[in-house]
This record gives C-alpha cells, structure tokens and sequence, in this order.
C-alpha cells in the first residue's frame, strides 16, 4: 500500500500488527506519493492526517 502510494490505506498501515519502522517507511511512501501528486505547496489534510499517524508511531 505504501510503495503505490494508497492513500486511504494510511490508518490500516499504522494499525497493522508489524514493527513501527516497518510502518514508517510504508507510510513515508504514502506520504510521498501524495505530495508529489499535489498542484499546490500548501499540505492538505489528508497529507497531515498521515503525518499524524507517523507521529503516533515514534
């Protein structure tokens, strides 16, 4: 889900039972997608929802 970028995927990534440096790195790949998706430079909120979540997990 992170490597293609799926958006919606994000909460079941960080929920998943795996080691959080695992769900970090696939959430980065979210993230990245994402913004690399956007027109503008401003972050939307499903791209600080997804910063969110990896906060939770450091």
């Amino acid at each position: 889900l992170g490597a293609i970028g799926y958006l919606p995927g994000a909460e079941a990534i960080a929920e998943t039972l795996a080691e959080n440096s695992m769900k970090l790195i696939a959430l980065k790949g979210v993230l990245e997608h994402h913004l690399n998706q956007q027109a503008s430079r401003s972050l939307s909120d499903d791209a600080i929802r997804v910063m969110n979540l990896m906060d939770s997990l450091l």
